[in-house]
């Protein structure tokens, strides 16, 4: 009972260890070998698997890639080993502002912009960053109150 134990654990870390060369060649790795890989991190790949730091940086840089690799070739031909890549919340909202508006949060947008005034007012000149920043802000602005004309009547 016990050699079969260890077996296993051996054969387990010898998946790995490939795992971890074909990181490093940059082969692709499958379903499996990837999720084994998700689950180190780089401390795990320099200590039992005898990566040095750049080493361990390249593997999780690949897992990274190989990851969205499968999640594309995903879409296409779905696959219930690829189907636990997938995070159960999406990382971006769908519509970006689900939470209204109330009128304290217009009340601060006007507060750091009369403050905003003085201060550009104040100083000799100030960034191109920040010139297209204002701009880019006045936009929307303007484009949410002309959504809001339309629609109110």
């Amino acid at each position: 009972m016990r050699t079969k134990k260890r077996k296993i654990l051996s054969e387990a870390k010898k998946d790995v260890e490939l795992a971890v060369v074909k990181a490093l060649s940059q082969a692709p790795l499958t379903p499996d070998e990837l999720h084994e890989l998700l689950e180190l991190e780089e401390s795990d790949l320099m200590i039992n698997h005898g990566c040095d730091l750049y080493m361990a940086e390249r593997v999780i840089q690949f897992m990274k890639a190989e990851l969205n690799r499968l999640r594309a070739q995903n879409l296409y031909t779905p696959d219930e080993e690829t189907e636990g890549l997938y995070p159960e919340q999406p990382y971006t909202r769908t519509s970006p502002m689900n939470e209204a508006i109330t009128s304290s949060s217009l009340k601060k947008i006007m507060t750091d912009a009369k403050r905003m005034r003085y201060q550009v007012a104040s100083a000799p000149s100030i960034p191109m960053w920040c010139e297209r920043k204002i701009a880019k802000s006045q936009e929307m602005l303007r484009s949410v109150s002309r959504y809001l004309d339309h629609h109110k009547k």
